[in-house]
C-alpha cells in the first residue's frame, strides 16, 4: 500500500507530482502532452492511502487503481467519494476502452457505466449517477 499524508478525497494536478500511477507506467513525454491538451491528473486518497489515479478531460474520465489495492479498493463509500464530485460537476462521466481490453471492459462495468456505442476499436460507456446507490423502497 503506498501512505499518502494527504487528507481524504480528490487530489487535482499541478505540473506533476500527482497521477503517480500515470506518471510511472506512460512515458514523460506522453504525459506532458496529455497535460499540454487539457487532461488533468488526479488520485484519490483514502484514510492515508492512495487508492486510485484518474486522468480526464471534461466529463471523460480513465481510472487505475493503485497496485496492491487491485480488488479491494472500490466499494461503496470509495466510489461516492471518487465519483460522486466529478460526477456533481458534470451530470455525468464518460469512458472508452480499447476492444482489445476486456478485463478494463469488465471493470467499467462493475463501476456502473453503461455501454453507449462501438467503433472498430473503442466501446463507449457512460455513468449518469453515483453508482451502488441506496434507493428508498
Amino acid at each position: 500500500m503506498m501512505e499518502d499524508p494527504r487528507s481524504n478525497g480528490i487530489h487535482y494536478s499541478g505540473p506533476a507530482g500527482v497521477g503517480a500511477l500515470f506518471d510511472a507506467s506512460m512515458d514523460p513525454a506522453t504525459v506532458l502532452r496529455m497535460r499540454l491538451n487539457g487532461w488533468v491528473f488526479f488520485d484519490y486518497v483514502d484514510n492515508g492511502t492512495l487508492l486510485a489515479c484518474g486522468i480526464r478531460k471534461g466529463p471523460e474520465i480513465h481510472i487505475t487503481v493503485a497496485p496492491g489495492r487491485r480488488g479491494t479498493a472500490i466499494n461503496r463509500r470509495t466510489l461516492r467519494g471518487f465519483l460522486g464530485p466529478l460526477l456533481e460537476e458534470h451530470g455525468y462521466l464518460t469512458t472508452r476502452v480499447a476492444r482489445t481490453r476486456p478485463e478494463q471492459r469488465d471493470f467499467v462495468v462493475r463501476l456502473g457505466f453503461q455501454k453507449t456505442w462501438e467503433d472498430p476499436m473503442f466501446h463507449y460507456y457512460l455513468l449518469g449517477r453515483v453508482p451502488m446507490q441506496r434507493t428508498s423502497p
